[in-house]
């Protein structure tokens, strides 16, 4: 269950209901959930830069769809009509192209028009579109003996305008374009993507659809903040396109020892058995010593970790807060760009 933005059409999920077969760990708490359970929109975990819905909480209400269904009924306190039975399946060979528009309209519940381009073929004009302003391009044809949605190689070429087409399928991309894909169970085939209207779906499969292709234009994110975004930026991107981003935490602070996040840490790396990575962006001499002071009362308190310094080239610290800075953290590295390759190098080492 979410909401769906009208100018960004994103979508902010405010519940999500969830099989048994995958345990989830509330990384805030520190608890794992197993069984059915309930992934909530919380406010505390986007402060941490995490997912809305990254909080669960484990359920016995359903037991299988049928019953996910009646729980999202009532969480939502939607109203069932008296009349459920909403004849939403015809034959496909019947169906007329008015009442494939009139059930995307009713499904999708967006401005929906369906232009005909042929026997058989479709273009789905709709209100989603790139951040760039530029249309989603989503075609419903027939398939043989079946419906399709396909973007008809549109998406990737569209992206392809602002990022190399050799690195759309490497590192964080191509994981986003994966679990874009399988997540919705889209099709790509040959650079086009394809998803079956399966049992006369149309509003569901669109929808799907559509948040696939969103998802993938994450992509176009990256590589804004890769290539124009400042500093603190860039050594974001940094650890979102060589980490896994599950063991990424920005501004994480220790709930045991730092409740009020005081000493909050610019990346947390979780090293599976290992200490974590604390890595800091440093760009000031203010902020070169408040993580000074950050990491001695670490130390003093115990906490177990492997500290990394990352300095913008250009604003340098002063000899004296670099040396105090070096007392407690040995490993770091005077510019991005120019040490990129060695920062991985010691990122690689820990993990």
């Amino acid at each position: 269950m979410g909401v769906i933005h009208l100018l960004t059409t994103r979508v902010f999920r405010i519940r999500r209901y969830n099989g048994k077969t995958n345990p989830h760990t509330n990384r805030i708490e520190r608890n794992e959930v197993s069984g059915f359970h309930i992934h909530e929109a919380t406010e505390r975990y986007q402060e941490r830069g995490q997912k809305e819905d990254a909080y669960a909480v484990e359920t016995k209400r359903y037991t299988d769809v049928e019953g996910t269904v009646d729980c999202l009924i009532a969480d939502a306190n939607f109203v069932m009509p008296q009349n459920t039975q909403l004849n939403l399946f015809y034959e496909v060979l019947t169906m007329t192209i008015k009442n494939i528009e009139h059930k995307f309209i009713t499904e999708v519940g967006a401005k929906i028009r369906l232009v005909e381009e042929g026997e058989d073929r479709y273009r789905v004009l709709s209100p989603f579109q790139f951040d760039d302003g530029d249309q989603l391009v989503i075609v419903l044809k027939k398939d043989a003996d079946r419906w399709v949605l396909s973007d008809e190689r549109h998406t990737f070429r569209h992206m392809s305008y602002e990022i190399d087409e050799k690195l759309l399928f490497k590192g964080t991309r191509n994981q986003i374009i994966g679990n874009a894909l399988t997540m919705f169970d889209i099709e790509n085939r040959n650079g086009e993507l394809r998803l079956d209207v399966s049992d006369r779906n149309f509003g569901d499969a669109f929808y799907d659809f559509v948040q696939s292709i969103l998802k993938i234009t994450d992509i176009s994110y990256l590589s804004k903040v890769q290539t124009k975004s400042p500093f603190v930026q860039n050594f974001r991107s940094l650890m979102l396109d060589n980490v896994d981003p599950d063991n990424v935490f920005f501004d994480w602070y220790d709930l045991d020892h730092d409740n009020k996040a005081i000493y909050k840490v610019d990346c947390k790396i979780a090293c599976d058995d290992k200490d974590p990575i604390f890595a800091y962006a440093l760009n000031n001499d203010n902020k070169t010593r408040d993580v000074t002071i950050a990491l001695h009362q670490f130390n003093a308190l115990g906490v177990e970790y492997r500290p990394l310094g990352i300095i913008e080239g250009r604003k340098k610290p002063s000899a004296s807060v670099l040396q105090r800075f070096s007392h407690v953290c040995n490993e770091y590295f005077i510019g991005i760009n120019e040490n990129y390759a060695n920062i991985l190098s010691y990122i690689d080492m820990c993990l």
